[in-house]
């Protein structure tokens, strides 16, 4: 695992040593490049590494989520659901759900947005029944003071708390499952196989344009250049799904 995975950030408050471990998003259009097998291969390696060392001083995990987004569709519901195959019922009580880009969004949307998305079983409600809290962030512009008061609020608010191992760390290391074999890594596997039926529908609709133009036309070309794409992003699909039914390490 890259020693630079997560990245983080470290200080002190009330005395005591935090650090803040920031999760790239499953958006595939990440700084860096990496892909969404890459982000939880390496997460997963670096989370059950810290429990196999007795390390596991994870107090809490907070999953932001920003209230301009007035749907739970696509990427964005993929980031939510790692974060529940992630941390699984047992540790919900250690876990946040916060809300922020308030100040972006007409109030009366927001509120009824946000209860919405507490109350259906397909968004927030199973995380907040098995004690995940909802909150929010004032993190306006103008409001550069108060959004740093909140976030220290919200870290004081898990020193109390006992680190509960992540489900994906008990998966690992208490189970010895490889990483093709945990929740997260299923539906992982799932989304690489409902992209490629797409990219192959894909690929064979290019196919039958293709046979239905004159070979070398610019429509033909233009064709031939598609496939090409479309045959990468299959050579790519397949090397995620290997990087992520490999993955095994020795706990």
């Amino acid at each position: 695992c890259d020693n630079k995975f997560p990245p983080s950030t470290k200080f002190q408050l009330d005395g005591r040593n935090v650090t803040l471990l920031e999760i790239p998003s499953l958006d595939g259009a990440r700084l860096g490049g990496g892909s969404d097998a890459e982000v939880v291969s390496n997460l997963a390696e670096y989370l059950s590494s810290k429990y196999k060392k007795g390390q596991n001083s994870i107090s809490g995990v907070v999953y932001l989520h920003p209230m301009t987004e007035n749907r739970l569709v696509g990427s964005d519901k993929r980031n939510y659901d790692l974060f529940q195959h992630l941390c699984g019922d047992e540790a919900f009580p250690n876990t946040m759900i916060l809300t922020n880009k308030w100040h972006m969004v007409n109030k009366e949307v927001g509120i009824k947005l946000e209860r919405e998305l507490s109350s259906r079983a397909m968004f927030f409600k199973p995380a907040l029944d098995g004690g995940s809290q909802l909150l929010r962030l004032d993190d306006a512009p103008a409001a550069t003071r108060s959004d740093a008061s909140d976030a220290r609020k919200i870290v004081r608010k898990f020193f109390d708390r006992p680190p509960i191992p992540l489900l994906i760390q008990r998966e690992l290391a208490d189970k010895r499952l490889r990483l093709s074999r945990t929740i997260a890594g299923i539906k992982l596997l799932d989304h690489l196989a409902s992209m490629e039926q797409r990219l192959l529908k894909d690929l064979q609709d290019v196919r039958q344009d293709m046979r239905e133009e004159e070979q070398g036309s610019d429509d033909w070309n233009e064709l031939e250049a598609t496939e090409h794409r479309l045959n990468a992003s299959l050579k790519k699909l397949e090397a995620e799904r290997k990087k992520v039914g490999r993955k095994e390490w020795i706990l």
